[in-house]
């Protein structure tokens, strides 16, 4: 029986694949020691986007579209950079998915939060990250993420920032050595000199129960007494150092869940009516060298009443902290053991306060970034 030949069409199957089309976000930061090196340095905005824009040209079939994010003039340990978290919220919302920078440098100088962010966050969501001076593709070379280069390297950038913490307070010694104070206020006792804030003269007015309260310790006198001396003798500087001349006499403490919050409380006290914000310290981006992290407001309060002065209506001055749950927990530590005595082993004692104030601010960027993701996920992608 001859067997019959299939004499049909011959079609041939070759396996199709999806090519993966990114979007790409380029970061870009330019530190302020970076912007005194002038617009020449190879840290510069400009050769920073020419380097990241050759990239883009060089792979532009595997992007379909580019985005740009510059923070001119932030430390690279200020997580809260303002375009940083656009980044990261355009990432949480799924506008990007591949973030390009220069180096990790550029991307953050604090260990803890680079390896939380490439190593969590953007390897758990799916996200591309490349540094191009590593060499690191997460998605290229997934090795190259966690190979040793990574870590080494985000250890010598906060190498770098304590170099840099390390250098400010050098000068900041050599000026008390020299004799400039560096307050920003004047103890009582003292005032700063109009033309050199960096000098301070006698307030004649207070110079008198300076000499009272002194004489008075030196003879044995406990603080107490002393209070209770100047109150009987009705000295007339007491009520003014307390609630003029010193700014923090009243104070109140703001702990917030999450590190948007308290920038949220900050923005709320400033548009306060009869308020005034005449100092800020933000340790919250700009830690303290041991570790201290909170956001400090020195607030001007007009009030319907006369004030010390006699004015009328009255001016007080308050101090405000805002600061985390987990912050707070740290402070509350660290000033029970600043204050109390004969510690054992304070020096490693702080050391450990130390890594734990860094862990803690990683802790509390990571839950940050949870609450946007789980807010993303009930705005349909808007944080």
């Amino acid at each position: 029986m001859a067997r019959a030949k299939n004499r049909g069409l011959q079609q041939s199957f070759s396996p199709s694949y999806t090519v993966r089309r990114w979007r790409l976000g380029e970061y870009i930061r330019l530190s302020k020691e970076d912007l005194k090196k002038g617009k020449d340095d190879s840290n510069s905005v400009i050769n920073q986007r020419d380097l990241l824009n050759d990239f883009y040209q060089k792979h532009i079939g595997e992007f379909e579209s580019v985005s740009e994010y510059v923070d001119d003039g932030h430390t690279g340990t200020d997580a809260n950079r303002e375009n940083f978290q656009r980044l990261l919220s355009d990432v949480m919302s799924g506008k990007i998915n591949c973030v390009v920078v220069k180096d990790l440098s550029r991307f953050a100088r604090n260990y803890s939060d680079a390896g939380s962010l490439i190593d969590n966050l953007f390897v758990q969501m799916g996200v591309r990250f490349i540094s191009l001076a590593e060499n690191v593709d997460s998605y290229l070379n997934p090795d190259s993420v966690s190979s040793i280069i990574v870590p080494i390297t985000n250890v010598m950038n906060d190498q770098y920032c304590y170099q840099t913490s390390k250098k400010i307070r050098q000068v900041f010694d050599y000026k008390r050595r020299n004799g400039q104070y560096i307050g920003a206020f004047a103890p009582y006792g003292y005032v700063k000199h109009p033309k050199d804030k960096h000098r301070l003269i006698i307030d004649p007015d207070a110079a008198e129960i300076v000499k009272l309260i002194f004489s008075l310790f030196l003879k044995g006198t406990s603080k107490r007494a002393i209070a209770l001396y100047l109150n009987e003798h009705g000295v007339p500087q007491t009520e003014r150092s307390a609630l003029y001349d010193i700014h923090d006499a009243i104070g109140l403490r703001i702990v917030c869940r999450f590190i948007d919050d308290i920038y949220t409380n900050i923005d709320c006290i400033r548009h306060l009516p009869q308020v005034e914000v005449v100092e800020e310290k933000d340790y919250v981006r700009h830690a303290k060298p041991n570790g201290y992290r909170s956001y400090h407001l020195i607030l001007a309060v007009t009030t319907p009443f006369a004030d010390v002065l006699g004015h009328n209506p009255g001016r007080y001055f308050a101090e405000v902290q805002l600061r985390t749950l987990a912050m707070d927990s740290w402070a509350s530590l660290e000033h029970e053991m600043k204050y109390k005595k004969h510690i054992q082993n304070p020096e490693m004692i702080s050391r450990e306060l130390k890594r734990c104030a860094d862990e803690l601010a990683s802790c509390d960027l990571s839950m940050q970034t949870i609450r946007n993701l789980i807010r993303a996920d009930h705005t349909g992608g808007n944080v």
